[in-house]
């Protein structure tokens, strides 16, 4: 590709992500893609991300010397850790443990079984042992790649607090090893409006998710009108005339009119903001309002919102300046004149509101739950470095997890993740086994991503509770668009085997029993070590939750969801006159005013944001409540903040970045006391420990 075309490209994508170049910051920009073999896409999320990081809102003079320093160290990064291209799984025994890396801090020894360090690599491949020899040593085939940086094993800063929220000063709950301790009482799906099995997606006609949309609007009209008290013309058509001037007297907004509707006095209407154009990101000058069809037939109006921005009003009298924080898909009601019927001179646009917060009662005992409190972990994928598929960093953080026992580990994917290098370009997967015949040969065999998942991650857990038959931390799995092992349709489906009812058993495991194709293997995680044999009886140990999913653990109600939503709201959201540093508290509030997980629409046209979007099963992606909890991983700065009165939302960052380890949470909530020293089910902001951990 030559100079000029790439100058173009890079020039095009700039100005549909709304950021305009000059002459020489273009040409810098086109010699940083030429030698780092950048395209003009991963330009523009690179600055995205750096613009909401720093606030920045123009690449100048003065903002791109910075941006072209972190460009070119995440280029270099790049550059560095680009791995083999190569079938072969790396990985190390699935049975046999290696002990914790000198920089994982944890207040219990290493695993028991870990008996030696073995030598990983990209270029290493280790064989799955049998259980006639659990200690067998891996067989390097070749010698490892000496250019290669390990950053992961490298890292110096384990257990760094990046982010904390702790109003209280409050401190971390001791580990809890004694055996009355409660075990936790998860309910996955307490509303039953999370997704619970899979279905058919991505095949209804135009029509459908039209009036999926259209209900969606409806519904929060409704809502909207009877909360903020706004009078109705619409109603009061076919109401009587008391009824009318009944509700003219609400002095709270302006009268609502369909949209469209011209009119020389002030009015409100109640619709959803839409890009004029159908390419690039959304600007002041191409807001739209699109009324529902019940009501106002689809009309579509221009909002102008540049009055918003005065300092003064019509008759010259000094005005406080409006702010404003709009996307696509958001649902508002805008106040203002619309003498033609085509603009409306905008004066005040209102927000929407939060669901209530969960009042109906527990079926635990929280009383005896609440004496010792409850500890959290939030973890999201992936969990390998880009490096190579050993899967270090899970390990490590069972091993952290062995010695802490928090409660509940909310893990998020992707587990098999297709971004992956290794399993990007499609290559083979393979894993070396043991001959049952010959103990010193090996036999490669090719695998499914179903079995990758059960080697690395259903086995890891499987001996954790084998070597710890008396851990009572719980798992919570929640798939991710970008898992190879389900569907990459959001709202996304809990993980589950390929078949269910099973599939052809294939021996892939010396050690064990035959695997069925497509099976996750989770099966065998709740069945060992337990002393009770009966189902119906046994404690569960790992939940599969939906992508998203509103939980109930012990009373407290958490919302999550795996996709990067917050990063993909950021990338569309224009803004004005918000107060300095609040961008992002605003952007999160979005989610509970807009009682959904994934409130944008259409999703951003970044091929590195496509998120499949299933409009006709948008009831499984709105918050039925307020959460509690909400957690939104996302690959922006790590955070943990209190919002709206009541909800603390975390973003526990990624466990793995690139080849480099990452962040997770870990959430403490200490007892909940009243003045009167009994237990309170309420007020958890107040008894909430927060902190965000390097791995």
């Amino acid at each position: 590709m030559t100079e000029a075309k790439i100058r173009e490209d890079i020039l095009s994508a700039m100005r549909g992500a709304g950021v305009k170049l000059s002459a020489d910051i273009l040409s810098n920009c086109t010699a940083i893609a030429m030698n780092y073999k950048l395209s003009p896409d991963h330009l523009v999320s690179s600055w995205e991300v750096y613009s909401l990081n720093t606030n920045a809102k123009e690449l100048n003079t003065h903002t791109f010397p910075s941006f072209r320093t972190t460009l070119l160290k995440d280029a270099g990064k790049s550059t560095e850790n680009t791995p083999l291209n190569t079938g072969t799984i790396i990985s190390r025994p699935i049975l046999g443990k290696r002990p914790l890396s000198p920089d994982v801090i944890v207040d219990s020894p290493p695993r028991s079984k870990s008996k030696q360090t073995l030598d990983i690599s990209p270029q290493t491949v280790l064989v799955t042992p049998s259980k006639k020899d659990m200690n067998s040593s891996s067989k390097n085939v070749s010698t490892p790649s000496m250019n290669m940086k390990k950053l992961y094993e490298d890292r110096k800063n384990a257990g760094q607090i990046m982010a904390s929220f702790n109003p209280q000063k409050l401190d971390s709950l001791p580990i809890n090893n004694t055996d009355n301790k409660i075990k936790a009482s998860i309910a996955i799906d307490p509303y039953s409006k999370n997704v619970p099995d899979i279905y058919r997606h991505l095949s209804h006609q135009v029509k459908q998710r039209s009036d999926a949309l259209d209900d969606q609007l409806n519904k929060f009209q409704m809502e909207m009108v009877e909360q903020y008290s706004i009078p109705s013309n619409i109603s009061s058509q076919s109401g009587t005339k008391e009824e009318s001037e009944q509700q003219n007297d609400v002095p709270n907004m302006a009268p609502l009119e369909p949209t469209g509707l011209p009119r020389q006095s002030v009015q409100t209407n109640i619709g959803r903001i839409c890009n004029e154009v159908h390419e690039g990101k959304l600007n002041s000058t191409t807001i739209l309002l699109e009324g529902s069809k019940q009501v106002s037939n689809g009309a579509r109006i221009e909002l102008d919102v540049h009055h918003l921005n005065s300092s003064t009003s019509s008759e010259g009298e000094e005005n406080k300046l409006s702010s404003y924080s709009l996307f696509p898909g958001q649902i508002v009601a805008v106040e203002g004149i619309n003498p033609t019927g085509r603009k409306m001179i905008v004066s005040k646009i209102t927000d929407g509101f939060p669901s209530q917060s969960r009042t109906t009662p527990s079926t635990v005992s929280k009383q005896e739950v609440n004496s010792n409190g409850m500890k959290i972990w939030s973890v999201t994928g992936p969990y390998t470095t880009n490096q190579d598929l050993d899967y270090r960093p899970f390990t490590d953080m069972l091993a952290m997890i062995e010695g802490e026992r928090p409660d509940v580990v909310i893990m998020m994917g992707p587990f098999v993740d297709m971004e992956q290098p290794l399993l990007k370009d499609g290559c083979s997967v393979t894993l070396d086994f043991l001959d049952e015949n010959d103990q010193t040969n090996t036999v490669t065999k090719h695998v499914s991503y179903e079995a990758l998942f059960v080697a690395k991650i259903a086995r890891e857990l499987e001996y954790l509770y084998e070597e710890n038959p008396d851990l009572k931390t719980q798992f919570i799995l929640v798939p991710s668009l970008q898992d190879a092992i389900c569907d990459p349709v959001y709202p996304q489906p809990p993980l589950q085997d390929l078949l269910p009812n099973g599939g052809k058993i294939l021996s892939l495991f010396p050690e064990s029993d035959d695997l069925p194709y497509g099976c996750l293997g989770l099966d065998a995680v709740e069945t060992v070590s337990s002393t009770n044999n009966k189902a119906s009886s046994r404690t569960q140990r790992i939940h599969l939750a939906s992508n998203p999913s509103t939980i109930d653990i012990n009373g407290v109600t958490i919302g999550l969801t795996s996709t990067d939503s917050l990063l993909h709201l950021s990338t569309e959201e224009i803004n004005s006159n918000l107060p300095v540093g609040s961008r992002l508290t605003k952007l999160t509030e979005h989610f509970l005013r807009q009682r959904s997980y994934y409130p944008l629409f259409p999703p951003p046209s970044n091929p590195n944001m496509d998120v499949n979007l299933d409009l006709t099963k948008r009831d499984f992606f709105q918050m039925p409540c307020k959460p509690d909890i909400l957690i939104l991983p996302s690959k922006l700065a790590c955070f943990a903040k209190h919002i709206l009165g009541g909800t603390v939302v975390v973003n526990p960052g990624h466990l793995v970045r690139g080849a480099a380890g990452g962040t997770y949470a870990t959430i403490d909530i200490h007892p909940t006391k009243t003045q009167d020293g009994n237990n309170s089910d309420r007020c958890l902001t107040n008894c909430m420990k927060v902190d965000i951990r390097r791995i």
